[in-house]
């Protein structure tokens, strides 16, 4: 079996980015986002008790229990949480030793804290993507860096990324098919990217020249869409390394796509982290193999591949009618099957899929306690590897089966004949996010325009109305849109969504405006302006459109309204934020320790922005691992000292220019 050791290091390097930019990204929104004076505080989620740690984890399991006895606010204790996972997320992309389950689960459980206490802002698939992730990196994270012994075989390597792999193609498998399980009309009519780029959550200056693509390329595009997310996935489940390539190049071409058309946070890292697993250390690095390996690889590339991807190719173009037409020069496209026989073969695929993965769990878990039995040298160590073998199958059946009743939702049939055990599993499990279920973009929204809640503030009920400037979302007509990714500023998201409804499904909103009535600076520092404070706030519903010409990169049209004007004093809106719970009295901290923790955040916030600190830590983080690699055959010793004084120098001249600014 081809070695993964490469393969597990640049899994675990790609997944401390993720963990770094959620958590800085989290960190610049906290008191906007969280604190008692911010659209939805969590201290309500913490009530204070006489109750034991353990019994308030059991309840709700998070950390934050523990600010409650530290005496500080909450949201402060939040933003210890964010700085300390950034800090260690930071070491692990630097320093391998780092990588080690012990941080991994340290960063698990920081994550986990402020997932399960931040209620609408923290319910994204990425966040679950990215628990789910972690809680497996704890348990694929070399155990030799934690006790600083040298690395040993590991038969066992290969079991445990073999469940990245099972949770990489559940990721995309699943994506694509609720896709058609919804019946979306623009899925079905391959009309959903027509829309696609203008309605999409926060989209990017890309995504205006994309949508100006002819129609046929675009419904070209909705058709690699399919095969990408349907066909491709199911070559992760093949022997067939050249195949397994082939789908992750596929997959890369597709996340290059959604990544530059579109801003998506660190979903984008957490994807390819995954995708990785496909791989192995023959696939990254050059390694010599003996004649029958040569001749199996031969086979599969001139046999195995040729033929895979000659059925591929020809049930693609006649599922989906493709027909060259040289005047004009165009590929036509249509579905051509029915939404019965659609239902008709996942009916067949899911349950083939998953004794396809039990069939892989098996022979990984097989040829693990073969290799223990025979790789290490002497009885001690053959006994250590074949227990540590056992343990790790184990763990990894458990994790394995645990997923199945989300995964199984694509198809019901098939889920209500798993074992009620499983769901029960899944139930007691389910406030550690150990397994999710995935399917962004089932139903194109936007259809007709794009809608957007614009925020207007004045002094007059007659008065000249103005608008409130997001920092990234959609407003200005002029503003281009930008790149901000893996910053995710999760208030301007969920505004988007926020627009799909209407307020009383979405209160927060009547919360964010009388915060803004209130001239609340954490929630000002959400926006891009910050007016003198307003006597009266309204919102209004437009439909947002791309422009084909002109200076502006918007049109749009107002179509309703969304909210009536409200005043700070207004009655109602006390009522209604009672009704919903947002209504937030007392519980107000204002310790040593709130406002030394208070003054990091507003310092940082007034220095440099999130997508910035984001990339500067990334990158620097990139050169230092760099330096530490070339540094590799000195002594340890050589290496930590010159790679920490490269380090401190970057952050003083980061600190320097960011006081000069």
């Amino acid at each position: 079996m081809a070695k993964v050791h490469v393969t597990i290091q640049v899994v675990l390097w790609l997944l401390s980015v993720a963990y770094l930019s959620a958590f800085l990204s989290l960190f610049f929104q906290v008191p906007g986002l969280y604190g008692p004076k911010g659209v939805t505080p969590i201290h309500p989620y913490l009530p204070l008790n006489s109750h034991s740690f353990l019994s308030n984890w059991l309840s709700r399991p998070t950390l934050l229990w523990l600010s409650n006895t530290a005496g500080i606010d909450p949201s402060s204790g939040m933003l210890v949480l964010c700085l300390v996972g950034s800090v260690l997320s930071f070491c692990t992309l630097i320093y391998p030793l780092f990588r080690s389950p012990l941080s991994y689960f340290i960063l698990y459980l920081l994550y986990l804290s402020v997932h399960n206490v931040g209620g609408v802002f923290l319910w994204f698939q990425w966040d679950a993507l990215l628990l789910e992730f972690g809680a497996l990196a704890v348990f694929l994270a070399p155990i030799e860096p934690l006790f600083l012994i040298p690395s040993c075989p590991r038969p066992w390597d290969s079991l445990k990324l073999w469940l990245i792999r099972w949770l990489a193609f559940r990721l995309i498998f699943s994506s694509g098919v609720v896709k058609l399980n919804a019946g979306c009309p623009t899925w079905w009519g391959l009309t959903a990217l027509q829309v696609h780029f203008e309605s999409q959550c926060i989209p990017t200056q890309l995504s205006w020249y994309l949508h100006q693509l002819p129609v046929w390329t675009l419904r070209l595009s909705v058709v690699f869409t399919f095969f990408a997310e349907i066909a491709a996935p199911l070559l992760f489940l093949l022997p067939s390394r050249s195949l397994r390539l082939i789908a992750f190049l596929t997959q890369a071409q597709l996340l290059f796509g959604i990544n530059t058309g579109g801003n998506y946070n660190f979903f984008g890292i957490l994807s390819l982290a995954a995708l990785i697993t496909v791989l192995d250390d023959d696939c990254l690095s050059y390694s010599k193999k003996g004649r029958l390996h040569r001749f199996l690889t031969r086979l599969d590339l001139v046999v195995v591949t040729p033929l895979v991807l000659a059925a591929y190719a020809y049930y693609t173009v006649q599922l989906f009618n493709l027909r060259l037409s040289i005047r004009p020069l165009e590929v036509t496209s249509s579905v051509n099957f029915s939404q019965d026989e659609w239902d008709s073969w996942v009916a067949w695929a899911v349950p083939w899929t998953v004794w396809s993965g039990v069939a892989w769990l098996l022979y990984q878990m097989a040829h693990a306690l073969l290799s223990s039995l025979t790789q290490p040298q002497g009885v001690i160590g053959k006994l250590t590897s074949t227990l540590a073998t056992c343990v790790y199958s184990v763990l990894a059946l458990f994790l394995f089966l645990n997923t199945l009743p989300s995964y199984t939702q694509i198809s019901p049939s098939f889920r209500s004949s798993l074992p009620p055990s499983l769901f029960s599993w899944e139930s007691t499990l389910s406030d550690y996010s150990l397994a999710s279920h995935y399917g962004p973009f089932r139903r194109m929204t936007g259809v007709g325009g794009r809608p957007e809640v614009v925020l207007e503030w004045s002094n007059h009920l007659e008065g000249e109305w103005r608008e409130y400037n997001f920092h990234y979302k959609p407003g200005n007509l002029s503003t281009a849109p930008s790149f901000l990714a893996p910053h995710q500023p999760r208030l301007d998201w969920q505004l988007w969504f926020a627009a799909l409804s209407t307020y009383q499904h979405t209160p927060w909103v009547i919360q964010l405006i009388n915060r803004l009535l209130q001239n609340e600076s954490s929630v000002l520092a959400l926006l891009t302006d910050t007016p003198p404070q307003p006597v009266y706030i309204r919102a209004s519903h437009y439909l947002y459109h791309f422009t084909s010409e002109g200076t502006d990169w918007w049109s749009r049209d107002n179509q309703e309204e969304f909210v009536p004007p409200l005043s700070v004093d207004h009655k109602t809106v006390r009522d209604f934020l009672k009704e919903k719970g947002l209504w937030v009295e007392g519980r107000l901290s204002n310790t040593s320790v709130d406002s030394l923790i208070h003054k990091i955040y507003w310092t940082a916030h007034n220095s440099v922005s999130p997508q910035v600190a984001i990339w500067v830590t990334c990158l620097l983080a990139l050169f230092v691992a760099i330096l530490d690699h070339v540094l590799y055959k000195n002594s340890w010793i050589v290496r930590t000292l010159t790679t920490s004084s490269v380090l401190w120098v970057g952050i003083i001249l980061c600190y320097v220019i960011t006081i000069r600014k």
